[in-house]
């Protein structure tokens, strides 16, 4: 039998949205365990782009990655660019964040080897470690983008344009959890 334990958080604001999502799953038969991973991320999708929010998003989530591992950013990072990337349009949604999925003790098609030198989260308690601390940084890395760009006046051509980049991020998610392979 197969269990999905999933926390979903989004915010949503006239300006941008911002995604995170943990979620652990096992299988298991008559009380053991024959299968389990991790997976989640977050991403940040606003209607326009300002540097500094790009920056203090992404330094907050590498300073988590980095915490566990120093290629689990880049890894990741990388994932969730491709993940989020609209291939109708040619171009990314959002300014990205991280994504991953399938992170358990065995070997990971984007990681080195739980065996090699270079550090990775292995064991359940490590990875829920990891899930934790980047669930930890969601508020940090997003409220302060949402205090200082709330209350920006917008004109009816940008209120337009804010309207479009939703409708485009909520066909991206539909067109993503619908069809389309996450690995």
């Amino acid at each position: 039998m197969g269990r999905d334990v999933g926390d979903r958080r989004g915010v949503a604001t006239e300006g941008a949205w911002s995604r995170r999502e943990s979620r652990w799953t096992s299988y298991d038969s008559e009380a053991k365990v024959l299968a389990w991973w991790f997976g989640g991320g977050c991403d940040l999708t606003p209607s326009y782009l300002y540097e500094e929010d790009a920056v203090h998003f992404h330094s907050l989530l590498k300073t988590a990655c980095d915490k566990h591992g120093p290629q689990l950013y880049p890894t990741f990072k990388r994932w969730c660019d491709e993940y989020f990337f609209l291939t109708h349009r040619g171009e990314s949604r959002g300014i990205g964040g991280v994504f991953f999925d399938d992170l358990n003790e065995g070997p990971h098609l984007r990681l080195p080897s739980p065996a090699s030198e270079v550090k990775r989260p292995v064991s359940q308690e490590e990875i829920f470690a990891f899930v934790k601390e980047l669930g930890d940084t969601f508020i940090p890395s997003y409220i302060p983008i949402l205090e200082r760009r709330h209350n920006l006046p917008y004109t009816p051509l940008e209120r337009r344009w804010q309207l479009l980049r939703r409708a485009d991020t909520l066909n991206s998610i539909w067109f993503t959890t619908e069809g389309r392979s996450s690995v």
